[in-house]
């Protein structure tokens, strides 16, 4: 049997899917629900070198294009199937980054000058990208 509970979260904007996710993971994580809990992360220090590595425009053929870009010593990933506002990548290793508004994560291929793919993984579906540009 159930526990039979709930929650209703409602919200006025366009930011609304992202801010309702949030709650639902706190209220998860507060009741000790097994769905929707939080991933756990750890946030790895690396080279911000290498992120130029990764700049470019990737296509993945269900999703469109994603456009990767660096500013300030951080990484950004933004595509019309992701939401209108860049997304910061943050390091899970050399070769793994994550977003903390989605459970996303975006692995590249190692190489020492530009990778050609990107793997995009969103729940338990993977998207593999190539990069066009």
């Amino acid at each position: 049997m159930g526990l039979r509970q709930g929650v209703a979260i409602m919200t006025n904007s366009d930011n609304g899917g992202e801010v309702a996710d949030e709650y639902l993971r706190a209220v998860a994580k507060e009741y000790g629900w097994p769905d929707f809990r939080p991933t756990e992360r750890t946030l790895a220090k690396v080279d911000a070198a290498i992120y130029s590595r990764y700049v470019g425009t990737y296509e993945i053929r269900e999703a469109g294009r994603l456009n990767v870009t660096e500013k300030n010593g951080k990484l950004y990933v933004q595509g019309a199937a992701l939401g209108p506002d860049p997304m910061e990548l943050l390091p899970e290793s050399d070769t793994t980054f994550f977003v903390l508004t989605q459970d996303l994560t975006f692995s590249f291929e190692k190489s020492e000058k530009a990778s050609e793919t990107m793997v995009l993984q969103a729940g338990e579906e993977k998207f593999v990208a190539k990069r066009v540009k």
